[in-house]
């Protein structure tokens, strides 16, 4: 952590950002008690989820040993629903292999699937779960996920594509948490770190001290394909080679 940078970027926002920081470190708080389980990420006023990629903030963020690696899950989401609808995506560019762009697989899948996608099969298995989903909640009043119930009296205007968007965000934050503990455990006797945990990538404080075989490993562990970027601090970060 830049102290500097930090107090400079937050004294407009912050009564007091030095506060915010102990021993050169800045600590965050994650809560799995939200509406999905999807964990909010919010310390001292900052929402490290959503820390701003276009101004200096993430200029301020430095790395304790030689640099930070992040790894970003790759078409993360529709692999998930792909576990869950029994529809398997392995391809490298699963929006290539179903014939259909970034922004429309994503259109389809959280605002309702469009006419001319019903028929195509991974979409058909995806409306005939969410259609499950719903008809077992108003049947039940209520559905499981490995780690949340779901009421149907305490969704606010529960409809088939809500509820599937509150199944995915738990099934999400079931598998990172499973992710997260495997990683921690192989990382203890390690001076790379785990730093911040951002839904569909991990952040590493990066020790090359540890040796450029730790990358495969955390590869490994993370079990599902993945982009990396390296940089000196949170904002200047590049593509991995």
């Amino acid at each position: 952590m830049n102290k500097r940078c930090f107090v400079s970027q937050y004294q407009e926002t912050l009564k007091h950002p030095e506060f915010s920081i102990f021993e050169g470190k800045i600590y965050t708080q994650y809560n799995l008690h939200t509406t999905t389980s999807r964990p909010s990420n919010r310390f001292n006023g900052i929402n490290f989820a959503a820390l701003n990629k276009t101004d200096n903030e993430r200029t301020c963020y430095e790395p304790i040993n030689d640099m930070f690696m992040e790894m970003d899950f790759s078409g993360y989401h529709p692999r998930l629903i792909g576990e869950l609808v029994n529809f398997p995506l392995t391809s490298t560019n699963i929006y290539e292999s179903l014939n259909v762009g970034k922004e429309e697989m994503f259109q389809n899948l959280y605002g309702g699937i469009r006419k001319e996608y019903k028929d195509k099969p991974f979409f058909k298995e995806v409306a005939k779960y969410t259609n499950n989903l719903w008809e077992l909640l108003k049947e039940n009043g209520k559905i499981y996920s490995e780690n949340k119930v779901f009421n149907l009296e305490e969704i606010d205007t529960p409809n088939p594509t809500k509820i599937f968007n509150y199944i995915i965000q738990s099934y999400e934050t079931s598998t990172n948490v499973r992710i997260i503990m495997k990683i921690l455990d192989y990382l203890q006797d390690k001076q790379t770190k785990l730093v911040l945990y951002t839904y569909d990538a991990l952040l590493f404080d990066f020790s090359t001290s540890d040796g450029l075989n730790i990358l495969n490993e955390l590869v490994t562990i993370m079990k599902y394909p993945i982009k990396i970027k390296q940089g000196l601090n949170y904002k200047e970060m590049e593509n991995y080679e």
